[in-house]
């Protein structure tokens, strides 16, 4: 989806069977994220696309995306980071961080 909003720290986040979320930037702290549908993390912008081959190879500018979730639980949806067919960039960085239980001590 484009153009969606944000969510807030401490937000719990459901992606309903059948949408899928491109996630292009690092949101603050969620307190859940429920994937039913399909979470897929942007991977950069491709400089090729913009300057022609370089020498025959593919460049991307490096690209940072963090997630950051007490919880993440993912109920026969997907969460994808690259593909077969076009990997996670070598330049780019992609990070899922668990906090654990906020009402555990």
């Amino acid at each position: 989806e484009s153009g969606g909003s944000i969510p807030g720290e401490g937000d719990v986040v459901h992606i309903p069977a059948g949408k899928t979320v491109l996630l292009d930037v690092s949101p603050p702290v969620l307190e859940r994220l429920i994937i039913e549908g399909t979470l897929v993390f942007a991977s950069g912008t491709s400089v090729t696309e913009y300057l022609g081959p370089i020498e025959g190879e593919e460049y991307f500018t490096p690209y940072v995306i963090e997630l950051h979730a007490h919880l993440i639980h993912i109920r026969g949806g997907h969460l994808q980071i690259g593909s077969e067919n076009k990997p996670w960039p070598i330049t780019s960085t992609a990070s899922i961080v668990l906090h654990g239980d906020r009402h555990i001590s």
